[in-house]
Parts: structure tokens; sequence; C-alpha cells
């Protein structure tokens, strides 16, 4: 199915092949001739620090709280200006 936009918003699959729905665990030997150039951790507390690692990087809690603490300044300033332009009227 496809929206106006020609996006395809709906799919019905057929025939699928059953290996897609193996969850059984893949061996090191497997994952590296499946994936070409895969590195396969050894260590877990290695692969932790390298996601943490990632994740220290990104900026975005950092501009999210930027953004709340601009919005919280503009509130208070309006409310301020609203106020005094009671008082004068």
């Amino acid at each position: 199915m496809a929206s106006p936009a020609g996006d395809t918003v709906g799919a019905l699959l057929v025939n699928v092949d059953p290996r897609e729905s193996d969850l059984a665990v893949a061996s090191r030997a497997m994952v590296r001739d499946r994936l070409s150039g895969a590195t396969v951790v050894e260590d877990a507390a290695a692969l932790v620090r390298a996601a943490f690692a990632v994740r220290r990087a990104e900026i975005t809690t950092a501009l999210l709280s930027l953004a709340l603490i601009l919005a919280v300044v503009e509130l208070i300033l309006a409310t301020v200006g609203g106020l005094s332009r009671r008082r004068e009227a």
C-alpha cells in the first residue's frame, strides 16, 4: 500500500525466510563471515565503555536543557512585563 505521496505505509510479507526468525546466538565466526569487517568484542565491559563514550559525545541533552531554561526565562520576563503594564494603566 502506498500513500498519496508514494511512501509505503503497509506491506504483506509472503514466503518469508524462516532464518529471519531464528533467535539463536550467532557464533563469532559466523558474524565475521557474514559481516565483513565486523569487530567482535570479547569483553562486555569494553562494549559498555564504547557505547557510553558515544553517548557522552551527544549534546542533545544539553541543548534541550538550554531550551528549557530559555523558555522559563522568557516566561518570567513576559510575566514581569505584563504586570508592569497593568500597573501603568
